[in-house]
């Protein structure tokens, strides 16, 4: 079948076939631009008008041009000087990502326990092991929901429990 069409037939259909894709997508996404086009040209062209100079809205400041506007109340701007981000909501974050950290660290640890089926003592130890490298979490609202995680993994993971504790004595 593919032998009864020439490479010459093949390309101009193919040429057909994307440049009416190209022209529908055209018509879909700047309908309204071409016909705007086509009746500016049946229109007298306007003068046109000088807008009103604004208040520059850039990031790094005024341009020499602005320097002479006055300042206009800007409701939805923030001043650099007014926005205050606080040591504790960097601390936060700081934590959020160390949480992360703990609770992928624990899940490979898991998967190793399980696949070696460790007893419950040297389980308890390699967790341990783990919680004193996050000690900064000792005494944060993320201590309660790393233990709750451990013993929940425990639970369906292992042959044994690991109370909770026994996890709340691992956080020395």
């Amino acid at each position: 079948m593919l032998k009864s069409i020439s490479w010459q037939e093949f390309l101009i259909v193919l040429s057909g076939i994307a440049a009416i894709y190209y022209a529908v997508l055209a018509v879909i996404y700047y309908g309204h631009r071409i016909r705007s086009r086509f009746s500016d040209h049946e229109q007298a062209p306007e003068a046109p008008t000088k807008s009103p100079t604004r208040k520059s809205l850039s990031l790094i400041g005024q341009t020499k041009e602005d320097e002479g506007i006055e300042d206009e109340p800007n409701e939805g701007l923030v001043s650099t000087s007014d926005i205050n981000v606080s040591e504790s909501a960097r601390e936060q974050n700081l934590l959020v990502g160390t949480v992360a950290d703990a609770l992928k660290e624990l899940k490979n640890l898991f998967q190793f326990i399980t696949d070696d089926q460790k007893n419950k003592a040297e389980s308890l130890d390699m967790i341990g092991t783990l919680i004193e490298r996050y000690s900064q979490l000792k005494g944060t609202k993320y201590q309660h929901s790393i233990n709750l995680f451990i013993h929940e993994n425990a639970v369906d993971q292992f042959s044994f429990e690991i109370t909770l504790e026994e996890l709340q004595s691992l956080w020395k």
